[in-house]
């Protein structure tokens, strides 16, 4: 310290009386003495070089504080003020290695630059190597698309509950960040559901390979999407005009029966299948449209054993329900072991129970 401390008087007369040149190179040489020796230096001694670099680098050009924010963000015992105002710097080149490295920033530093600052100050934020809850919160509040990816991505960010729910709001429509949100270990269990509802047909395959743990309540969610994608297909064809005169003219002909209803479900025909199925099984329009809208698949089981439809009429009509998402593997074999667990008499009686009690 003897060398820095002789070094001090020389500084003060350039901060008094020396140029902008003298004073870069003179915080270059304050820079280089400081590093090589802070190991063995107090927080006091600190204190009287921290004011030292502060004056220093006071209205010299951003080449140069660029170059001692360089330098600095990586030692843990940084001058804080000089760090802090390296932070807040408003040349972001001059800002984003502290931003993005400096362990002498805490997080009320942190949350209060990225309150106040662009978008690209919070995304220097975002990729530290550890980000605290009441941090992430603020960057997932302020953040535009490319911080919240950003800062998803960081295996060292944590969450809270709240700024959770936020990422999750925002994953609708945005691919990217629903893997990046639902692949993260961390996530509430209901929140990663929430994931699922939101994400397409391809990111669910990720996110199913990225838990796998959670197989069965991921099938279970994909369900409920599904029926819901379905609810609102069947919902959007009402018209049934011209599909009863179609059925009603195979019926008279004597020629509606289980390949018919296959062959309009695999072509898709919502308003023909359901009036079919309505003929064949002497029952209302309205009761068949609510066994395909049902999120799980037991009544219209129930319904296609009643009426007594093979087995490969009853799987067209499952994926009538997928829609454009389809039906899982799984989801049809679980399909087909209550098909022919059921009676064909048990499933008319249960049918005959769910009318009179009115839950059809």
């Amino acid at each position: 310290m003897t060398t820095l401390d002789s070094f001090i008087p020389e500084l003060e007369a350039v901060i008094a009386q020396g140029s902008v040149e003298r004073r870069v190179k003179a915080l270059d040489h304050l820079t280089s003495m400081f590093l090589s020796v802070c190991d063995t230096l107090d927080e006091n001694k600190i204190e009287i070089l921290d004011e030292l670099f502060l004056r220093l680098s006071t209205d010299i050009e951003m080449v140069a504080r660029r170059a001692l924010a360089l330098r600095l963000a990586d030692e843990e015992r940084a001058p804080r003020r000089t760090i802090m105002s390296l932070a807040e710097d408003d040349e972001i080149q001059v800002a984003q290695p502290i931003l993005s490295r400096s362990k002498r920033l805490d997080d009320a530093a942190l949350i209060k630059i990225i309150t106040t600052k662009s978008q690209e100050f919070l995304l220097a934020v975002s990729i530290r190597q550890s980000l605290a809850p009441s941090v992430t919160d603020v960057l997932v509040t302020r953040g535009d698309p490319i911080v919240l990816l950003s800062t998803a991505r960081n295996k060292g960010a944590r969450f809270s509950e709240r700024g959770y729910k936020s990422l999750v709001a925002r994953t609708e429509d945005d691919d990217e960040l629903a893997e990046s949100v639902g692949s993260r270990q961390d996530i509430p269990r209901y929140l990663f559901l929430e994931v699922l509802k939101k994400a397409s047909e391809a990111v669910r395959a990720k996110l199913q390979a990225a838990h796998p743990a959670l197989s069965q309540e991921i099938e279970r969610t994909i369900a409920d999407v599904v029926g819901v994608i379905r609810k609102k297909a069947i919902e959007g064809a009402r018209n049934y005009e011209a599909a009863r005169n179609q059925v009603q003219s195979l019926q008279a002909a004597g020629r509606l029966g289980a390949g018919e209803v296959e062959a309009f479900a695999c072509a898709g025909l919502i308003e023909e299948t359901v009036v079919a199925l309505a003929a064949l099984g002497n029952l209302s329009i309205e009761v068949v449209e609510r066994a395909l809208m049902q999120d799980r698949s037991e009544l219209l089981i129930i319904m296609a054993r009643a009426i007594g439809l093979p087995w490969s009429t009853t799987k067209s009509l499952l994926v009538l329900r997928g829609g454009s998402t389809g039906v899982s593997v799984a989801a049809v074999e679980q399909a087909l072991a209550a098909f022919e667990r059921l009676k064909p008499s048990t499933a008319q009686q249960a049918i005959r129970f769910y009318l009179l009690r009115g839950k059809v």
